[in-house]
């Protein structure tokens, strides 16, 4: 149920975002694990996504198959390492698998959907604030070339990267924009010279983040109630509501996948490993052993 319940809300928000994202995939290029033979062979059947997740797989762990079918281990992640999962795919059991590669390793495998968390990023943000979202195009003004200044995965965020553009090889255009609690206008870009969807603040763009936030931004601030950061829209709140939906709410959906006695794995469903059946099959055994020596005494 939980996993039918998260895929439909994952359905549901690309679906949503698809509109209000569609300026971006003009210059984007989307990458695909073409050396993985099990997507080459199943492209059709997989869904791109292009997210991160925090590993939180059983046993304090993240296993990574061989693929959906193969149970073959790869590599094992250590629970709270941030992944990438660029494609997903459901398998016949209705158990969905994301894709992992490792480009600093070139190590490639797939891990179970349920074992990853979604992280907060800019899908989040846009179902998150979309009715304060405003769209709006532009482009930045030329005399920013050549001066460096920071881009954002969403308003708020604590991590920032540096940009520098080039006039030359184009101005950065933007397709939406966003005002925040301090009343600052930030502008959504989709792609330039390798910078994904990133926002800009527009009036302090050269300004990092403890000066844009000295006591930190509201979102900030939410997610730090939160056991483990969440990217879909309604189990993430915002507003006066965070504080109390966060503790309750997040503690009931974000459970500690730990705690749990069964673990999925490839070639059926979920396979549960726990000394009761240990114990059913080897009372079996015995029971069988049992009847096989008393048959031979009779005779």
């Amino acid at each position: 149920m939980r996993r039918k319940y998260g895929m439909m809300i994952l359905v549901t928000a690309m679906m949503f975002l698809s509109s209000f994202r569609a300026v971006r995939a003009s210059a984007d290029l989307i990458w695909e694990p073409s050396g993985d033979d099990f997507y080459v062979t199943h492209r059709g059947s997989c869904q791109h996504v292009g997210r991160s997740y925090i590993a939180n797989g059983p046993n304090g762990e993240l296993v990574v198959y061989k693929s959906p079918e193969d149970p073959e281990i790869v590599t094992k992640i250590p629970n709270g390492t941030t992944v990438g999962g660029s494609y997903i795919y459901q398998d016949k059991d209705g158990i969905t698998w994301a894709v992992y590669n490792d480009f600093k390793t070139d190590v490639s495998g797939w891990v179970p959907y349920d074992y990853l968390v979604l992280r907060y990023d800019y899908i989040s943000f846009e179902e998150a604030y979309r009715e304060e979202i405003v769209s709006e195009t532009g482009e930045l003004d030329t005399e920013w070339s050549e001066q460096e200044f920071y881009t954002w995965s969403y308003p708020g965020s604590p991590k920032g990267s540096k940009m520098i553009f080039h006039s030359e090889y184009g101005t950065p255009k933007y397709s939406a924009s966003y005002i925040d609690e301090a009343g600052r206008k930030w502008v959504y870009g989709g792609y330039y010279m390798g910078y994904r969807n990133y926002w800009i603040c527009l009036d302090a763009p050269t300004d990092d983040y403890d000066t844009l936030y000295p006591e930190g931004s509201a979102i900030a601030k939410m997610l730090e109630k939160i056991p483990i950061e969440e990217a879909v829209a309604g189990i993430v709140p915002k507003g006066e509501a965070a504080e109390e939906i966060a503790q309750e709410e997040a503690m009931e959906k974000n459970s500690p996948v730990e705690e749990t006695t069964e673990e999925i794995v490839p070639g059926g469903e979920k396979a549960v490993h726990t000394m009761i059946w240990l114990g059913v099959l080897i009372g079996a055994v015995v029971a069988v052993s049992l009847v096989l020596l008393g048959r031979l005494k009779k005779k």
